[in-house]
C-alpha cells in the first residue's frame, strides 16, 4: 500500500506503475531548467560520434537541466527520510502547498519554479533551503530533518563517502 494515512496529503495507492525514463525527460515534461530551441539545435554543426540533437539525445553542447532540482523535487516530495518530518512540520501548509485534487508532483515542481524565479536563484542553486526561508529555519532547528536532507542527497548522488560524513 502506498500513499495515504501518512498525513502528507498523498491519495492512497495499491500499486504504482513506473517505466524508464531519464533526467532530461522528466525535467523537461517538469520544466524544471531551459531546454534549447529546437531552432538552437537546428543550427548547431553536426557533433562528433553518433548522437543527434542534445545531450541525453546526442551532442548538444550542454546539458540543459540539473540532476539535483529532481533530488530537491523528490525530498520535497517525501522519501522515505523526509517524508515523516513533512509530516511532522507540516510543511506543505507552511509552504502554501496545496496537492489535495490536484498531481502532487505537478503542484510542488510550480511551486518549485515560482521559489526560483521570485528569490532569483539559478537552476543550479537549488536547494530546499534557498527555496525557502521556512525549510532553512526547519533545517536549522531541527537537527534530524537537517540530517535527512543530507542524507538524502548523499544517497541520490551515489557518494558513499557523504553518507558516512553525514552519519
Amino acid at each position: 500500500r502506498l500513499g495515504g494515512g501518512d498525513g502528507v496529503g498523498w491519495p492512497a495507492l495499491q500499486a504504482l506503475t513506473a517505466r524508464y525514463t531519464s533526467a532530461d525527460l522528466l525535467s523537461e515534461a517538469l520544466r524544471l531548467g531551459h531546454p534549447p530551441k529546437d531552432e538552437d539545435i537546428q543550427n548547431m554543426p553536426p557533433g562528433k560520434g553518433k548522437g543527434k540533437g542534445p545531450v541525453g539525445f546526442g551532442q548538444w553542447p550542454y546539458k540543459w537541466w540539473f540532476d539535483q532540482v529532481l533530488i530537491e523535487l523528490a525530498m520535497l516530495c517525501g522519501t522515505d527520510a523526509t517524508t515523516p518530518f513533512i509530516s511532522k512540520h507540516k510543511l506543505y501548509t507552511q509552504l502554501g502547498l496545496h496537492i489535495a485534487g490536484v498531481d502532487p508532483v505537478d503542484a510542488i515542481s510550480r511551486w518549485m519554479r515560482n521559489q526560483l524565479y521570485s528569490n532569483k536563484l539559478r537552476w543550479r542553486d537549488v536547494t530546499l533551503e534557498a527555496l525557502s526561508p521556512i525549510i532553512a529555519d526547519l533545517a536549522e532547528k531541527d537537527a534530524e530533518f537537517a540530517l535527512a536532507l543530507k542524507c538524502s542527497r548523499a544517497v541520490y548522488v551515489q557518494r558513499p563517502g557523504e553518507l558516512r560524513a553525514a552519519h
